[in-house]
């Protein structure tokens, strides 16, 4: 009996795997109801949920609910070939289309009005080479899914920060968390990318094929290159358990803690991770005195648990030397990676205004008035009876380490010589209160031009005067290029899309994927729809 489960691990270990997440009840829950209904879906018929039908009116559409839209219709494929069908189907109709992962896009620039949603939250299959150290996940999966599928194995890969990110959101934008310092941004990470085309093609991205288009969708890919199917990557072994802590810090203290944590931060090791978070769960009424705001700083540590441990009380000992009224929990337990981002909390939808920055270092005039944002006059005042979950949250989260070690245009992530990434978000429920806080939203936008030119393109500023230079910065130019190449005639545009650098002419297909399509002619080609994919958190 021994030997049989000996040579039962061992051929599980040697093998391509297909996980079904069922080491987690919390995560196999939602990834079982998933992965049935994609591999179920047998119908001649696709799934397309039209206007007026119960399954279109009570589908999630984002995370922002200030923005809502009226789309054509949402097409949900369950396999590769169905994504392929849903591209050409947007053709025949002369249709815009738009890529949803999960809904999180800061400025729910995954759905348009009068478009096609291409809808990729069923495209949940995983699979795990423990051999070769590799995952293959579909665009539709989330981090928490990927984390339940490959950390039994002590295997990861930097991800994002939030438990309910999808896959294909995070990694065409650059992709970010606890893990990145030590093996860089989850784009840097990525092996080979299958992609469906402007024509409704599948096509495989990696160094050896498509080489230029697997550079631009790793970084650049929310600019309208192509529909993120599935995404291979490397996978890192990692401790069983991981410590992480936080720090309390008094609101008194927000600048000192600020510049200090980003003074540590440059010198500290690549295993250690920080990042800070700081706002008001909700406001003051009128004639009140404001609510007090918290700070909050998160350590994690990737290395062996006990050192983690160590090197936490050290960071809290040097901290304390400059803001003494700091206070954590001394008994924190070692845990489980898929633990740790099992905890962080999945913001609800609300109505939200999003502002943010990419920032190489802090000074005492930014941080100082980086806190006027959080802080009346800047943040009006209302009814807290007409809102009374309104909250307001700055997050700031470590971009060093191994993210910084690669040159600026070792892909299309440009932003090589930030630090941190930051952003200012607004929440509240009630619709009446859009102009109020627009008032705010402007007064933060404006200010922020004086922070930093740049912008993390996985938290988009869908109004910023000069995007391009602002998300893609030097690697623009190539962008446009391999645009021309791939789709001349922008059938994947919208807004920010990146625009091809020359006009197109009819021989601009050289059908380099050597398939060919019955249902595809020039005349159909000439329609407009957008590519980007759920521009989620981190």
């Amino acid at each position: 009996m021994k030997l049989f489960v000996i040579l039962l691990l061992l051929s599980i270990s040697l093998t391509f795997i297909q996980c079904s997440t069922e080491q987690s009840p919390a995560a196999s829950a939602t990834s079982d109801i998933f992965l049935s209904s994609n591999r179920q879906h047998h119908s001649v018929d696709p799934i397309i949920y039209y206007k007026n039908t119960t399954n279109y009116n009570d589908h999630f559409q984002s995370y922002n609910t200030r923005l809502h839209h009226e789309p054509y219709c949402y097409y949900l494929p369950t396999t590769p070939k169905e994504v392929s069908k849903a591209v050409k189907f947007a053709l025949r109709s002369k249709l815009p289309v738009t890529i949803k992962s999960a809904g999180h896009s800061c400025d729910a620039l995954s759905s348009a009005n009068d478009a096609v949603v291409i809808d990729m939250s069923l495209m949940k299959k995983i699979k795990v080479d423990t051999r070769r150290n590799q995952a293959t996940v579909e665009s539709g999966v989330t981090w928490l899914e990927v984390y339940n599928a490959t950390t039994p194995f002590g295997l990861a890969t930097p991800g994002g920060s939030c438990p309910t990110v999808a896959v294909g959101g995070l990694v065409l934008g650059g992709g970010a968390n606890y893990l990145s310092p030590a093996f860089g941004y989850s784009c840097d990470n990525v092996i080979e990318m299958s992609i469906v085309n402007a024509r409704g093609h599948l096509v495989t991205a990696s160094k050896y094929e498509n080489s230029d288009l697997f550079w631009a969708m790793r970084g650049g890919g929310h600019g309208g290159f192509g529909i993120l199917v599935s995404v291979t990557y490397k996978l890192h072994a990692i401790p069983d358990l991981l410590y992480s802590n936080k720090i309390r810090v008094p609101f008194t203290s927000f600048e000192p803690a600020l510049l200090f944590i980003d003074q540590y931060s440059r010198t500290m090791e690549k295993s250690i991770y920080l990042n800070m978070f700081s706002g008001i769960t909700a406001f003051a009424a009128p004639g009140k005195p404001p609510k007090v705001p918290f700070i909050s700083i998160n350590f994690f540590y990737g290395g062996n648990a006990t050192v983690g441990q160590q090197k936490f009380f050290q960071f809290f000992d040097e901290f304390k030397l400059v803001v003494p009224n700091i206070t954590t929990n001394a008994t924190k337990d070692a845990n489980p990676f898929y633990n740790i981002i099992a905890a962080i909390s999945d913001p609800p939808p609300s109505r939200t205004y999003v502002r943010g920055r990419m920032m190489n270092g802090w000074t005492q005039e930014k941080a100082a008035a980086l806190k006027t944002f959080l802080l009346p006059p800047a943040l009006p005042y209302f009814n807290l009876s007409n809102d009374p979950k309104a909250n307001l949250m700055f997050e700031m989260y470590f971009h060093g380490g191994a993210m910084n070690e690669k040159p600026s245009d070792y892909n299309a992530f440009v932003h090589r010589n930030a630090s941190w990434s930051m952003s200012i978000a607004l929440n509240y429920y009630n619709a009446s209160h859009d102009e109020l806080f627009g008032t705010w939203d402007s007064y933060v936008r404006d200010q922020l031009f004086n922070f930093s030119d740049y912008i993390y393109q996985n938290y988009p500023d869908a109004d910023h005067p000069n995007w391009a230079n602002a998300y893609y910065g030097t690697n623009y130019a190539r962008l446009q290029s391999i645009k021309a190449r791939y789709d001349p005639r922008n059938f994947f545009n919208y807004k920010q899309s990146v625009v091809p650098k020359r006009r197109p002419h009819r021989n601009d297909y050289n059908d380099s994927d050597n398939e060919s399509d019955n249902d595809y002619s020039d005349s159909e080609y000439n329609n407009q729809g957008s590519d980007n994919d759920d521009d989620d958190q981190q």
